[in-house]
């Protein structure tokens, strides 16, 4: 039986989602007159569109039982409506992949980037175009964006700017890029390369190296993070928190007043930078990690940090004390290892990304703890539970969208997506955090929550966040220690009069007004 239309026209729009382009028709006659690019031998954008894969894959599967297979070839037409609706119904398509399936007497597309207007029987039904940076707004602890466009694919092409890149949405392919040495991170910061964040585009930073390189530089730098060193840092944690909150009044700024503190203190010490500096390092961390920064403002926040830095070095290497810069320079003499400017830039990635992010992730958190009286009533009742509590807070409370971007050096499938070499590709983290197929219920804050998988807040694989001990023994150790202290902790202002910094690349408030 024939489908009762007079003609279904799919479209797509290779670089942005309100142009598109014609990929075929299928007349009333039930002839399919393929047209480019279907018809196109190489491959392209379009060719690897996950939403374009299952027709072509239902397309040759018919022909291949007719003995005639024609892959890309423009005898494809002698295929009609009712063998495709045929086709749709045997071959129920991944989440990945198109959705033929008849709706109102018609087949219809569902896909980014790929839509039939004039079939589409509800706006609902249409599928959602994929741009990155999402809009979210930043009071939310999650990104609805992201979680949409997860729950049409695990992997979605989007534009970011002028540029197209792949978002890998799902746990299972975030992972993937996260640990498969086929998504590199060095190849992404070569000339030319896809830009998310300026700062990390150094091409000397540990997080922009790949293999016996990265290794090399990694373990150099992570003495100063082991589990152990951490247990013996500890004391010294709770004796700066105790510090602070003492300061404190009975209404009191907990981000001034410990959130933005505590681990610039910690970072400070454990490098051998003394504290007196803060205010600058501070000043250059906040210059540095804006969305809309210039590249000549980058250079110029970046040489006056790294003269700093410079001479901070030549101090430490005439006279050496327990801090891991003087370990990094005497153990780089020693070795050879790195060259000066790679030293100096890595000094620089180490103190202001070692501060930045959990001054943000604290704030962050105390206000989800704050919007769950329960869970916060539940913690101060089980203060074992504040392990679970933080990774938690960590899985549940946005403190950004995606790792860094990843560029293929050869083809790989994702997700059942093949991607050539070249392909720039964006592991959402916010997305990943929130996976139905992995969290039941992934949108509820429960500090009792196991398993079944890791969140992937610090990341995964040979870029696993290097402070992920410290960070969360601060966060431990702060959280518990105000919850214990306070038990009446409660906002000073409604919710609605909280503000955060503007054009930062993280999620982080400006102040946090408390009271108990």
């Amino acid at each position: 039986m024939s489908l009762p239309v007079r003609s279904l026209t799919f479209v797509h729009a290779p670089h942005r989602h309100d142009r598109t382009g014609p990929l075929g028709t299928i007349d009333a006659a039930g002839v399919k007159a393929l047209e480019s690019p279907f018809a196109l031998a190489r491959k392209n954008v379009v060719d690897r569109h996950p939403a374009t894969r299952h027709l072509r894959t239902a397309i040759t599967t018919r022909i291949e039982r007719t003995g005639h297979r024609r892959r890309r070839q423009l005898r494809m037409h002698r295929l009609t409506l009712t063998d495709l609706e045929t086709i749709a119904q045997r071959h129920r398509p991944r989440r990945h992949e198109t959705q033929l399936s008849p709706i109102r007497a018609s087949v219809r597309p569902f896909a980014p980037g790929i839509r039939c207007p004039d079939l589409v029987t509800s706006s609902q039904e249409a599928a959602m175009p994929a741009t990155f940076p999402f809009t979210t707004p930043h009071h939310l602890d999650n990104e609805p964006e992201a979680e949409a466009l997860l729950a049409q694919a695990p992997v979605v092409l989007a534009t970011m700017g002028p540029a197209d890149v792949w978002l890998a949405l799902s746990h299972k392919a975030v992972r993937q890029v996260l640990s498969d040495s086929r998504f590199s991170r060095e190849a992404a910061t070569l000339p030319g390369g896809p830009l998310k964040l300026s700062v990390a585009a150094d091409p000397l930073l540990v997080t922009s190296l790949d293999g016996e390189r990265h290794a090399r530089l990694r373990k150099l730098m992570s003495q100063a993070f082991s589990p152990r060193m951490v247990d013996q840092l500890e004391p010294r944690v709770q004796s700066i928190v105790d510090s602070l909150l003492d300061s404190l009044d009975p209404t009191a700024d907990l981000v001034a007043g410990l959130c933005a503190p505590l681990p610039l203190m910690v970072i400070c010490e454990l490098l051998g930078v003394p504290y007196s500096e803060a205010e600058a390092i501070r000043r250059w961390t906040r210059r540095l990690f804006v969305t809309d920064i210039t590249p000549e403002e980058l250079r110029a926040a970046q040489g006056e940090m790294q003269d700093w830095l410079a001479e901070l070095v030549r101090q430490k290497r005439a006279r050496p004390d327990n801090g891991l810069i003087s370990a990094m320079v005497a153990a780089n003499d020693e070795g050879d290892h790195l060259t000066e400017a790679e030293l100096l830039a890595n000094l620089e990635g180490l103190l202001i990304a070692g501060h930045e992010t959990t001054v943000n992730q604290l704030g962050n958190s105390f206000l989800t703890l704050l919007r769950h009286p329960d869970q916060l009533a539940l913690l101060r009742s089980s203060p074992d539970l504040i392990g679970p509590a933080v990774d938690e807070l960590l899985r549940y409370s946005r403190l950004f969208s995606s790792a860094e971007i990843r560029v293929t050096t050869e083809p790989v499938a994702l997700e059942g997506v093949e991607l050539g070499a070249g392909e720039a590709v964006l592991p959402v983290i916010v997305a990943a955090n929130r996976d139905p197929g992995v969290y039941p219920d992934p949108g509820r804050f429960d500090i009792t929550r196991e398993g079944p998988a890791a969140h992937l807040a610090f990341g995964h694989g040979p870029h696993f966040c290097l402070g992920a001990i410290l960070a969360r023994r601060e966060m431990r150790v702060a959280i518990g220690s105000v919850v214990k202290r306070f038990p009446g902790l409660r906002l000073a202002v409604d919710e609605s009069a909280l503000t955060y910094v503007p054009e930062l690349v993280f999620r982080g408030l400006e102040a946090l007004p408390v009271t108990w």
